[in-house]
């Protein structure tokens, strides 16, 4: 079972928009986190328990489910990514391997997100 963390993003490291920030915060840390714990215990059941996501940059909010279901947001001030934006990444297992589906809440949100979240 993953330690509690917080996850920050690397203020060397920013660019102006949440594609960036997402990637950085979910696929270096959460992401790997999570899919550890699946792997370790055969299961998603806990593999998010302790992570969270911390605003910081152009990340303005989100949370990690018990489950490993990651949320990463961004709002509508010029600090942040200029526009309220949401990115959920749920993970799936199958076979011992963690798989990711991203998805965003509208397609308007898609200039503001990773293009493996635009469907």
């Amino acid at each position: 079972m993953p330690h509690a963390r917080a996850f920050q993003q690397d203020s060397n490291k920013t660019r102006n928009s949440v594609p960036f920030s997402v990637r950085y915060l979910t696929e270096r840390l959460i992401k790997t986190s999570i899919a550890e714990a699946a792997q370790s215990n055969a299961t998603l059941g806990s593999s998010g328990l302790g992570l969270v996501v911390t605003a910081s940059g152009k990340v303005t909010g989100g949370s990690v489910s018990i489950n490993g279901v990651i949320s990463i947001s961004g709002d509508n001030t010029s600090a942040s990514v200029g526009t309220a934006v949401t990115v959920v990444l749920t993970p799936a297992m199958s076979d011992g391997k963690v798989t990711w589906v991203c998805s965003t809440s509208a397609a308007t949100m898609h200039r503001y997100v990773p293009s493996e979240c635009r469907h």
